[in-house]
């Protein structure tokens, strides 16, 4: 394994388990970690359901949460650890 992929909802649960896949790097071989969130779910439809101004908005909030995540997870994670948002 040479990837974990850790999914958030910022939740207090799903911060417990990022920092548990962050203490795993240094015991098990892993050269890099994905934090992922999807930030809205894709509904096709003819005619555009809300203002794309909205959804630019929850992309750089989730950018910006993944970001400070990511800086709370590097100092947990094994030394050497590629982190991806």
């Amino acid at each position: 394994m040479n990837t974990i992929i850790i999914a958030t909802d910022f939740s207090d649960a799903a911060f417990n388990a990022a920092q548990y896949a962050a203490y795993l790097t240094r015991y098990i071989p892993v050269n890099k970690m994905i934090l992922y969130h999807s930030y809205y779910d894709l509904i096709a439809t003819d005619t555009p359901l809300a203002d794309t101004e909205y959804y630019l908005q929850l992309q750089e909030d989730s950018q910006r949460r993944l970001t400070d995540l990511k800086g709370l997870l590097k100092l947990k994670a094994a030394d050497g650890i590629i982190i991806e948002c």
